[in-house]
């Protein structure tokens, strides 16, 4: 038999116990920091309730949470439960849509072989989850009154007199 083809040898109990016992010291020493990137699978993992220790991510949280008081408030204060918990759930998308975007900011978009970042697979989920949140709540596109397009050109060019263009002057030797 060759190498590829042998079984397996199976973990004995105290082995299991023993890898268990290392894994716990590991957290333990560390201070069971588990992001030193950018924090978002920690964020995701403990569904918002664990601020990663990363930077700027203690702003980051304090941030989106006043955002979130803000469309609270934007949506008149007295919320109703399903408002109130959709409004929740906004939470863990929009800390994980700032800690990525931090982290993409400060290194880049694609490796050194040159593949994108696993990170915009997420971005492009969670912001997603984001917007479908905010158009629950309420979150729509308000169109703009731009006017008619006379209104526009007599608004604009309302400043210049009569000759003036906007073509460079040319300049004779």
């Amino acid at each position: 038999m060759s190498e590829q083809e042998q079984p397996k040898r199976r973990q004995s109990d105290a082995e299991r116990k023993a890898g268990l016992r290392n894994l716990a010291a590991g957290k333990a020493s560390s201070g069971d920091r588990g992001a030193t990137k950018h924090g978002v699978y920690a964020v995701i993992h403990s569904q918002g309730s664990q601020i990663p220790a990363v930077t700027g991510a203690q702003a980051i949280a304090a941030d989106v949470d006043g955002v979130l008081d803000q469309i609270s408030r934007d949506l008149g204060g007295d919320l109703t439960g399903a408002q109130r918990e959709i409004l929740r759930s906004c939470r863990v998308p929009m800390l994980v849509l700032r800690l990525a975007e931090s982290y993409m900011i400060a290194s880049n978009i694609v490796d050194k072989k040159g593949r994108p970042h696993g990170l915009l697979r997420i971005l492009c989920v969670y912001s997603n989850t984001l917007r479908l949140n905010l158009t629950a709540l309420g979150l729509e596109r308000r169109a703009r009154d731009a006017g008619t397009l006379e209104a526009y050109i007599a608004e604009k060019f309302s400043g210049r007199t009569e000759g003036k263009t906007d073509e460079p002057v040319k300049q004779t030797e």
